[in-house]
């Protein structure tokens, strides 16, 4: 009876510890404080890989046992910890706090919570990233962070673009380092696949930055991929289809009648000019403008029967019929794109580790017929648990793109080609096609025809001409992370990066600039090997409410690269492009580097109680650009924060998060300097058909880094449960730039053509200091609603502090700049322009009384010409400003203010958000409406305003008349003054202040009890436009197509208009 009842009871036993350990079905809902379920909330079970996400109502289900601890995180809200207990369902309500106090934040070498960061940084996670049609990630970063510019002004697919941290820190090289997953990365970023990325940070500090030394005084931009540990399982569809279309409309240029009769008033006025009568010069000008002048007509009438006596076309002149449809260059160049990115991904993980696995194709055509860009990507993240002690890991990934661009830039010569110029030949009597033996329209190449573009055609040379580039790269990292004790790790990592560039350009045989050479093939193969080794050692430590982690480092960077390029000419036949097609080697060039870096580094950081931290970094780099003398450099920072909002004291009921953060370190740049700047150069050159040798660089054992110290201080913030905040001032200083010195010509020239001599020098200092400014507010908050809106702003100033002792004076030419201690990098210095005289239409300058005698004032310079010197009421003018005009500066291109806002409006699965970016402030040189303001006899496309031009003075005006110079006015058209009436002067500057509506999106996802039904664990939809509208006074293309305001013939970036689809299973 006994042994019954023992046995009874260990069988009781038994069966309770099995039910104890089985794991129970748990379920909750989570919802922030006003009560609106949060979709995508993460759901752990801690220490493990085991979890799951809330659906669109906030529920989740995970199985547990009794006393495992659910972690419950969730981007933009506190992270909170539930024990499982008796309860299978628990309700939880997450705080949001200010920009993801507890939400890990990639850094220098680790990850850090947002409220622990003393330093200045920004980043933008994959959600931000996936809403935009970016063929390069870093496009994401327009608009998303104060102090942070991009600019991406070209209209080729694929094209990289380029990025500006806290100013200008360099005369030369500005561009930040770049590092993907912890490592140093030297290839192009279009090879990584956007939706591959995890989150981007953007370090912009030296407090931030410091443990990246020689490289990272341009600042640093982080790039993280997915990984798999402690997410739940998936595999995704996603899907993009879209339109590529022009963005910015062209200039507003004139029509063939608008264009005739200026042409024929520019050749009147010239020939008067020369001392014709007004008669006399008007018959020459209607008998000779076509003949001499465009060398075609494309009317109905004979060229000295089109004009009437004062140059105007005759009622009955029209342009013949088979011409009117055949004068639009643009029609036959530009498209609509299409744009379609097709990517499949998924996660894959267990107790012991997992993947995270990727394929994507893109296939972007440009919105100019010929210009293209595909990309093939793959990559895989793996990490597997080995012991409890040992994890090991990897991040492989591949690229291989192929780019189409035209040999001649469409835009350039559609946009200047005069209007009475077509494309095909016509009968000039009939204006009819001319057809070829096959009945197809033949090209005009201009030979006996028109004046501009003699034998140039861009429409036929690009599809005769081709020019493609073929890229590979392998990019793979291996890693360890070996737990020596409970509170230190050690952590291996290596990685190898190959590129190989294959760029093939033929030019053919009968039109452009191949003809001449009977045809060309040109061949640039580029091929890298970068490898790279990294150890860190890292010790973490809690000790009551003291919190230390302290790093130890070192890393090496090593690049190898080699090129090889040659031409052939003379082809047998007509487009074949393979070599050996080709009779004659044209040139043959081929080189090799190698560039090496090495570093030491450790970093100290304390937190107690979390609300005091502190943080230092050293960081000792070399460099194989610099001798062995003055290779090494050394860099620190130091910086804190303190969260005044934790302390007992602090008990303001409005204020739910208030922190003061301060910075200063010192970090370096090498990127300036040549691969061999320390060593005397020679090269190769023909002097009469011999051979000869030139030395092109004095060597400077002396050189050594360019060296940027940093400032910052800043408040983050966090009010009425509704707002949150950034304030941040910075001061960065940079010293020691790179300039070149002059030499005496004695020591011999380093220019084969002209007599110069100099050598590289660290003599320069430049400072760039500003506020930026952080907002966002939460409108609306409600369980089916909510709205946020937020804006952030930039304020520079960029300032020279020191240059060479030489150019102290008078600054250095950098034309239109000129570069003087006190001003800005970009400021233009251009000749004055005053105005019109209006009693001859000529352009008015300020004479340089400086260098010149002007009415004798000053005997002992060189005297104004009398035929250039204008007295008006006592004051001198110049109608010859390249000789005797004096230059003044005229405004920064670098903005007061620049910046962006945003919104975003959530409504049930509806989310439709809005980016805006805009820019206050800066100045722009159009250099295009420049050229499209000048009729001569150098034919080109013309603007419209030029028919606002002077030609005559007003009534009443006479020569002593107060107003007798018109600031506003437009120079009379005369061939014969154009060279000084249209030259580069602040007459062309312009505002370059916008508003541009950057990206608008709106996504749906489907509820989840559909998805069920289907098995699918999420579906979205989407439809967004990038590039929407740009609201500017600026008449030209685009105000931001450059860091430095000179606006060429770039078109510009396409606007994207896109839907996609995206499937997790």
């Amino acid at each position: 009876m006994k042994l019954k009842k023992y046995l009874t009871f260990l069988i009781f036993m038994t069966f309770s510890v099995i039910y104890s350990q089985t794991k129970n079905i748990v379920t909750g809902s989570v919802k922030d404080i006003n009560g609106i379920p949060l979709l995508g909330v993460t759901v752990v079970i801690e220490n493990s890989n085991k979890g799951t996400m809330t659906d669109d109502q906030g529920l989740f289900t995970i199985h547990a046992i009794e006393g495992e601890i659910l972690t419950v995180s969730y981007v933009f809200y506190e992270t909170k910890s539930i024990h499982v207990g008796a309860n299978l369902h628990y309700d939880i309500v997450l705080h949001q706090v200010s920009e993801t106090l507890n939400d890990i934040v990639v850094v220098a070498y680790g990850t850090s919570t947002k409220e622990s960061i003393t330093g200045a940084l920004s980043y933008v996670t994959s959600s931000d990233i996936e809403k935009r049609p970016n063929t390069n990630v870093l496009n994401a970063l327009t608009g998303a962070a104060p102090g942070v510019r991009v600019n991406n002004s070209s209209g080729q697919p694929g094209a990289e673009p380029s990025i500006r941290i806290r100013g200008f820190t360099s005369m030369d090289k500005n561009d930040p380092l770049i590092v993907l997953d912890g490592m140093v990365y030297a290839g192009r970023v279009g090879d990584i696949n956007p939706i591959d990325v995890e989150s981007i940070t953007v370090l912009k500090d030296a407090s931030a930055t410091t443990l990246y030394g020689n490289r990272a005084s341009n600042g640093v931009i982080l790039i993280n991929t997915k990984k798999a540990s402690k997410r739940d399982d998936f595999f995704g569809v996603s899907f993009k289809q879209g339109l590529v279309s022009r963005f910015l409309k062209e200039y507003d240029k004139v029509e063939p009648d608008q264009f005739m009769e200026t042409m024929w008033m520019g050749y009147r006025n010239s020939l008067v000019s020369n001392g014709n009568s007004i008669e006399e010069a008007g018959r020459l000008a209607t008998a000779n403008l076509i003949p001499e002048i465009l060398g075609m007509n494309i009317y109905n009438l004979s060229s000295d029967q089109l004009f009437d006596t004062n140059g105007r076309l005759v009622p009955h002149a029209s342009v013949l019929k088979g011409y009117r449809s055949d004068l639009d260059w643009y029609k036959p160049i530009e498209r609509t794109g299409t744009y379609q990115d097709l990517n499949l991904n998924g996660r894959m993980s267990n107790e012991k580790g997992g993947a995270y696995f990727s394929t994507g194709f893109l296939n972007n055509e440009g919105y100019f017929r010929g210009s293209d860009y595909k990309r093939f990507t793959t990559r895989v993240n793996a990490d597997y648990m080995i012991s409890d002690i040992i994890k090991i890991g990897t991040n492989v990934s591949g690229s291989h793109q192929i780019t189409n661009l035209n040999s001649v830039s469409p835009e350039s010569h559609a946009s200047s080609i005069a209007p009475i110029y077509p494309i095909h030949l016509h009968d000039s009597k009939t204006g009819d096609y001319i057809y070829d033996e096959l009945g197809d329209k033949i090209y005009d190449l201009g030979e006996n025809t028109r004046k501009q573009y003699e034998r140039r055609h861009m429409i036929l040379e690009n599809q005769l001409n081709s020019m493609e580039r073929i890229a590979t790269t392998l990019n793979s990292q291996i890693y360890t992370d070996i737990k020596l004790m409970k509170d230190l790790t050690f952590s291996l990592k290596a990685n190898l990066a190959l590129n190989y560039t294959d760029v093939k350009e033929y030019q053919n045989s009968i039109v452009g600039s191949g003809a001449n050479l009977k045809g060309r093939s040109y061949r640039n193969n580029n091929r890298g090997k970068t490898y790279s080794f990294q150890q860190l050692l890292n010790w973490k430590k809690d000790i009551g409410q003291h919190n230390i982690d302290v790093l130890f480092g070192h890393e090496n960077l090593n690049v190898d690269s080699g090129n090889l390029n040659a031409s052939k000419i003379e082809e047998i036949f007509t487009g074949i492009v393979d070599w050996s097609n080709f009779n004659k080697l044209y040139t043959a060039n081929d080189f090799l580097t190698k560039y090496r870096t090495e570093g030491y580094f450790s970093r100290a950081k304390y937190n107690y109680a979390n609300k005091y931290f502190l943080e230092a970094s050293f960081r000792r780099d070399g460099s194989s650009k610099f001798h062995s003398d003055t290779r090494w450099g050394n860099f620190w920072s130091a910086g804190g924060s303190w969260i005044i909002s934790s302390e007992d004291f602090f008990k303001i009921k409005q204020i739910d998060y208030l922190k003061l953060r301060a910075s200063y370190g010192e970090v370096g740049d090498d990127s300036a300097a040549g691969l061999y700047a320390y060593y005397s150069l020679y090269r190769s050159v023909s002097n009469a058909g011999q051979p000869a040798v030139y030395r092109k660089q004095f060597g400077n054992k002396g050189l050594k880094w360019e060296t940027s110290s940093s400032t910052n201080f800043a408040i983050d913030g966090r009010v009425f449960n509704r707002l949150n905040f950034t304030v941040e001032y910075f001061d960065k200083r940079s010293k020691n730039l790179l300039f070149n010195l002059e030499m005496p010509l004695s020591n011999g020239s380093t220019a084969p053509t002209f007599p110069s001599s100099s050598i590289v020098s660290n003599v320069g200092s430049i400072s760039n200091r500003g506020f930026e400014f952080s907002f966002d507010v939460d409108i609306i908050k409600k369980s089916d609603w909510s709205w946020n809106v937020g804006v952030n702003a930039t304020m520079l100033k960029n300032k020279l502090l020191k240059l060479p002792s030489d150019n102290r004076e008078n600054g250095i030419v950098s034309i239109p700049f000129l570069r003087k201690e006190g001003r800005s990098v970009y400021e233009f210095y251009l000749t004055d322009f005053v105005g019109v005289d209006q009693m001859t239409g000529n352009a008015l300058y300020t004479v340089d009384s400086e260098k010149y005698n002007v009415n004798g004032s000053a005997p002992d310079k060189p005297s104004v010409s009398d035929e250039y010197l204008v007295n008006i009421n006592g004051q001198y003018y110049t109608t010859n400003p390249d000789t005797f005009g004096k230059k003044v500066y005229a405004g920064s291109a670098i903005p007061k203010v620049d910046g962006s806002f945003s919104t975003s409006l959530h409504y049930k699965s509806f989310n439709l958000s809005g980016l805006f970016t805009y820019a206050l402030g800066g100045k722009v040189l159009d250099y295009n409406y420049m050229s499209l303001m000048e009729a001569s006899d150098m034919v080109r496309a013309i603007h419209k305003d030029i028919t606002h031009s002077w030609s005559s003075a007003p009534n009443g005006m006479t020569e002593t008349s107060p107003d007798r110079i018109n600031p506003n006015g437009i120079p009379q058209i005369n061939y014969t003054t154009s060279q000084y009436n249209n030259v580069e002067s602040n007459r062309f500057i312009r505002s370059g202040d916008f508003l541009s509506i950057q990206n608008i999106a709106l996504n749906y996802d489907f509820p989840s009890e559909l998805l069920k039904k289907i098995k699918v664990k999420q579906m979205s939809m989407n439809i967004s436009v990038e590039n929407v509208y740009t609201f500017t006074k600026f008449k030209g293309l685009d105000p931001q197509q450059s860091f430095s305001g000179a606006v060429g013939s770039g078109a510009g970036a396409p606007r994207i208009f896109i839907f996609g689809i995206n499937f997790n299973f």
